[in-house]
C-alpha cells in the first residue's frame, strides 16, 4: 500500500461507511422489486444514510 495521505484517507472513508453499504445492500437484496418500480429503492437513495425506506407505493 502507498504511504500517500489520499490513499489514507480514501481508506478511512470507505472503513467509515463500510457496514451501512453492506446493510443496504443486503436490505435490496431482501425486498427486490420490479423494473422501473424501484419506489423503495429510491427511497432508501433518496433518504441517503437512512435505512427506512419508502414504503407506499403510487397507484398504477
Amino acid at each position: 500500500m502507498s504511504d500517500d495521505p489520499i490513499h489514507a484517507e480514501l481508506d478511512q472513508r470507505a472503513t467509515a461507511v463500510e457496514q451501512q453499504v453492506v446493510a443496504w445492500r443486503h436490505h435490496l437484496h431482501r425486498n427486490p422489486e420490479l423494473s422501473h418500480r424501484e419506489v423503495a429503492t429510491a427511497g432508501l437513495i433518496a433518504g441517503g444514510r437512512g435505512m427506512a425506506p419508502t414504503t407506499t407505493r403510487a397507484s398504477t
